[in-house]
């Protein structure tokens, strides 16, 4: 898995894209390096301190609470309505399937005789448009795969890529889920660490690949408000559970301590 370097006014950011089925081993937790970090925040979907028990954590786990170093958890917990797999082979089958069926039309016009210079620039122009489609799908899906086949920092137009993707069909369990985690970190996680060490905090954020949009919420407040903004319908459906707003509005600190973690409960009010 690779990472995105970044940083704002108010602090440095390291970016993970994970992989949710294998143990993160990001080379910027190795060894002493971790050291460097004050703050590690982990992608838990509104779990809190269960995510600990995910093998996919284990390693940052065990590295933080062996250094010190503080982990936090911020997201929320929504509709699973993100079908961007999906997405991605649709366009490439689809695509691909219509190239095809243009350049069968085209060969059987061209035996029968009755493929016109119209007709052979309108079948022209679909499969150049059906080639297109299927690079969209094939690329987002290599986009994807070479953002979390790498220990290494991650490829801008990779990154991009699977940023525009969750711009494009937006989505809450992307989209929204992005602007939320990006408001808590750089409205209030940071401004309280930089506060406490008197010096902009290094933050690294481990979260799925399909959340790399993050780091343009993270860097464009205009970006995250626009989006929380057109999600308020559905967030104003959420609230109704005393649960969620929690979620919504809460950063949780894991501070190592003995055999264990102590928890602190912080209330942002930013939502």
């Amino acid at each position: 898995m690779s990472y995105s370097r970044f940083s704002t006014s108010n602090a440095e950011y390291w970016l993970v894209h994970a992989r949710h089925d294998a143990p993160v081993n990001e080379i910027i937790f190795d060894d002493g390096r971790i050291k460097s970090l004050d703050a590690i925040v982990l992608e838990d979907c509104g779990l809190g301190s269960a995510v600990f028990f995910y093998d996919t954590y284990a390693p940052i786990v065990r590295a933080a609470k062996e250094n010190n170093v503080n982990l936090y958890t911020m997201d929320i917990d929504v509709n699973s309505d993100a079908k961007y797999e999906e997405i991605r082979k649709r366009l490439a089958w689809g695509g691909g399937i219509a190239a095809f069926g243009c350049c069968v039309a085209t060969n059987i016009l061209k035996r029968k005789k009755k493929l016109t210079r119209r007709g052979f620039l309108a079948l022209g122009g679909g499969f150049l448009a059906s080639l297109g489609i299927f690079g969209i799908g094939y690329g987002l899906q290599k986009a994807d795969e070479a953002i979390v086949g790498s220990r290494k920092e991650a490829s801008g137009i990779a990154r991009k890529a699977i940023a525009l993707e969750t711009e494009i069909f937006d989505t809450e369990v992307a989209t929204l889920r992005n602007a939320v985690n990006a408001k808590k970190a750089e409205e209030f996680l940071s401004p309280m660490l930089m506060q406490k060490l008197g010096r902009k905090p290094k933050i690294a954020m481990v979260y799925g690949s399909l959340h790399a949009g993050m780091q343009d919420c993270i860097l464009d407040r205009e970006s995250r408000d626009e989006i929380i903004a057109s999600f308020s319908g559905i967030l104003s459906e959420y609230r109704k559970s005393e649960t969620f707003e929690k979620w919504l509005n809460n950063v949780y600190e894991f501070v190592p301590v003995g055999y264990g973690f102590d928890v602190n409960e912080y209330d942002t009010n930013l939502f």
